[in-house]
């Protein structure tokens, strides 16, 4: 069931509004008997004219914050992918290939599979499994 997240106070004069702060009930009647219209802001996004006598000062929303483990994974993973992104736009010789110009630059292949392995972990925390 949808619960009320906060209310608004419009002047249809000023064609204004502002979210309300205080819930005195004399006051909050005053200001209905001059034309204030309230309205009701539910968790859904859905807005509700509402009377003054049933405003109430809402329940505290209660919010997930994000753990340093939980942000250091997807940044660590970010940056994996980030780099791997910088290896197959600009690659570095390897050593070995410099050393003999026969060997086979494979580093675009390794950077690729990299940037793919990275995508499939970011993925997982974000649509899948989250491991």
């Amino acid at each position: 069931m949808p619960r009320i997240t906060r209310y608004w106070a419009h002047d249809p004069i000023g064609n204004s509004e502002g979210i309300l702060a205080g819930y005195e009930p004399a006051a909050l009647k005053a200001a209905q008997d001059r034309g204030i219209i309230f309205i009701a802001e539910l968790d859904d996004g859905t807005r509700l004219r509402v009377d003054a006598s049933d405003v109430t000062e809402p329940e505290p929303a209660s919010y997930t914050i994000a753990t340093p483990d939980y942000v250091a994974s997807r940044v660590t993973l970010i940056t994996d992918a980030l780099d791997a992104v910088a290896d197959i736009l600009d690659p570095q010789p390897t050593a070995l290939a410099t050393a003999n110009d026969a060997a086979a630059d494979t580093s675009g292949d390794d950077a690729r599979r990299r940037l793919r392995d990275a995508i499939a972990h970011l993925n997982d925390l974000t649509k899948g499994t989250g491991k």
